[in-house]
């Protein structure tokens, strides 16, 4: 999977020197709701390293539907948080400049359950599967393992897992930090999932 990955930061390097003039005060924009994915930019806000670099730094959190690009393109946050489409976007002509890479690797994971017989990426041919936005990486994995859109049903994503456990979908975009964590404080009957990950194997979680 694409190490420049959905953890790539737009605009994010708040210890820029060059932006220090006095308490500067910033906005960053979070791709998602508090959590701990951005314990980063939490753990540097409360140990003051922001503070020591002139800046008073305010984190929003992103609202339902809301492109943390597009906040910052319009002027409502200096800074965000976006993901591998940064790159097409730049390609695209949108101002936008990635300053720093979080994750080294993508978190991205296509999840299923261990009964539904899944094996490899390529057993999603024919089913339904849902991708949250801002997952290129995810779409070039497919495409690079054979599987052209036109394989499996694209559904939009709910950022949740009840779809996956009631079997209204058969696979589900995840975050490797979030949603296999959901599952273990699922009843104790729920089935393992499994991690498509790397080359089209199946690796069981859980």
């Amino acid at each position: 999977m694409m190490s420049i990955c959905r953890g790539l930061a737009l605009l994010s390097l708040l210890l820029a020197p060059f932006l220090a003039f006095g308490a500067d005060k910033v906005r960053l924009q979070l791709k998602w709701q508090h959590q701990f994915q951005f314990a980063g930019y939490y753990a540097a806000q409360e140990q003051g390293y922001y503070r020591n670099a002139g800046l008073e730094v305010d984190i929003l959190p992103a609202r339902p539907g809301e492109d943390p690009v597009q906040q910052v393109v319009q002027g409502k946050a200096e800074f965000g948080v976006g993901s591998t489409e940064l790159l097409q976007l730049r390609e695209q002509g949108v101002p936008v400049v990635a300053l720093a890479v979080i994750f080294q690797h993508s978190p991205l994971a296509l999840m299923t359950l261990k009964h539904d017989g899944l094996q490899t990426i390529h057993d999603l041919a024919g089913r339904k599967v849902m991708i949250e936005p801002g997952s290129a990486e995810l779409h070039a994995y497919l495409r690079s393992e054979g599987i052209s859109a036109d394989q499996f049903t694209l559904l939009p994503h709910t950022f949740g897992v009840q779809e996956l456990l009631s079997g209204t979908v058969d696979a589900i975009s995840v975050y490797v930090t979030d949603e296999p964590f959901t599952l273990t404080l699922m009843p104790l009957d729920c089935e393992a999932p499994l991690m498509m990950k790397d080359n089209g194997r199946a690796v069981a979680e859980g």
